[in-house]
C-alpha cells in the first residue's frame, strides 16, 4: 500500500491539508503517516531541567492531538501510522523520514500565503525541491477546502512532462474533473511534445489553453486571476521551473494569488 506522508503542527493550515490527504488517500487507497515534530528548545540561560520539563509537556501534549487525528482517520477508514519527533530542524526531521520510509506523496499545510514561496523555494525548506523526489502537496491556510474540479497542469512543454499530465489526467478522471494543460508563453515551445500531449489530453477531462505573456510568472498570476482553479499543477524540474515561475520580483505578487493548493512534480 502506497504511502500519504502528512506533517502536521495542528495549526488551521495542518488541518486543511489533512482533509485534502484524507480524500486522497479514500480515493486512491493510501495510508496516511501523520507526523509531528516538536523543536528542540535551545537556550544556554534556561537551565537544562526545565528545558526537559518544557520537551516531556510537547512530548505529551502532541501525543494526545495526534492520537486524536489518528483515530478520526481510522474511523473513516484509512490505515494510519502516528509518530512525534524531538529535533532542532522541523526540516531536517522531515527529510530524514522521508529518506528512512517509503513515501510514495508529502502532502503539507502552510499557514499564510507568502509562506508557499518559502516553502518552495526558501532556506528554511529547500528540501522540498532538493531531496524530496515524491510530490509534494502544499495547501495553503487560505484555501476554502472543497471537491477537486478544476486543475491546472501549468506546463513549459519539457519532454519529461507528459507522463505527469497522463497521472494527473487519471487523477482527474476518477474525481470526475477536468484538466486545463496551461501553456505560458510559445516562443520556445516544443512541438513535438505539444503533439504529444495534445494526443494525452484527447479526452473529455482535459483542454489544452495557451496564453501569451510578458513572462511565466505574469501570465499564470493573470489565468489564476480570471479563472476557477482547485489546483495548480506544476512540474519542478530540478528547481529551476519553479525558479523561473516564482522570479523575485513578483513572488509576493503571485503569493497574493495562490490560495489553492499547489501539487508539485519533480523530475
Amino acid at each position: 500500500m502506497k504511502t500519504l506522508l502528512v506533517p502536521t503542527d495542528f495549526s488551521e493550515a495542518a488541518s486543511k491539508a489533512i482533509k485534502y490527504a484524507t480524500d486522497f488517500a479514500l480515493l486512491n487507497n493510501y495510508k496516511i503517516k501523520l507526523l509531528h515534530i516538536n523543536q528542540t528548545v535551545s537556550d544556554p540561560n534556561m537551565p537544562p531541567e526545565l528545558v526537559v520539563d518544557i520537551l516531556d509537556q510537547q512530548e505529551q501534549s502532541s501525543k494526545e492531538h495526534i492520537a486524536k487525528l489518528k483515530e478520526d482517520l481510522e474511523n473513516q477508514g484509512i490505515q494510519v501510522d502516528a509518530t512525534v519527533l524531538r529535533g532542532f530542524s522541523i526540516a531536517g526531521e522531515i527529510e530524514t523520514v522521508i529518506k528512512e520510509n517509503k513515501v510514495d506523496m508529502v502532502v503539507m499545510g502552510t499557514r499564510g500565503t507568502s509562506d508557499i514561496i518559502e516553502k518552495l523555494l526558501g532556506s528554511n525548506a529547500s528540501w522540498v525541491m532538493d531531496s524530496v523526489h515524491c510530490p509534494v502537496l502544499v495547501v495553503p491556510q487560505k484555501t476554502e477546502v472543497k471537491p477537486i474540479k478544476k486543475i491546472v497542469f501549468a506546463t513549459q512543454f519539457r519532454s519529461p512532462e507528459a507522463e505527469f499530465l497522463n497521472q494527473t489526467i487519471e487523477y482527474a478522471k476518477k474525481l470526475d474533473a477536468e484538466v486545463t494543460v496551461l501553456k505560458i508563453n510559445t516562443h520556445d515551445e516544443d512541438e513535438g511534445l505539444l503533439n504529444e500531449l495534445n494526443i494525452v489530453s484527447q479526452s473529455q477531462h482535459s483542454r489544452i489553453v495557451v496564453r501569451n505573456a510578458p513572462s511565466v510568472s505574469a501570465g499564470l498570476i493573470g489565468y489564476l486571476e480570471n479563472n476557477e482553479v482547485d489546483l495548480l499543477t506544476v512540474i519542478a524540474h530540478k528547481r529551476n521551473l519553479l525558479e523561473k515561475v516564482f522570479t523575485p520580483s513578483l513572488t509576493k505578487k503571485l503569493a497574493e494569488h495562490i490560495h489553492v493548493p499547489l501539487l508539485a512534480y519533480h523530475i
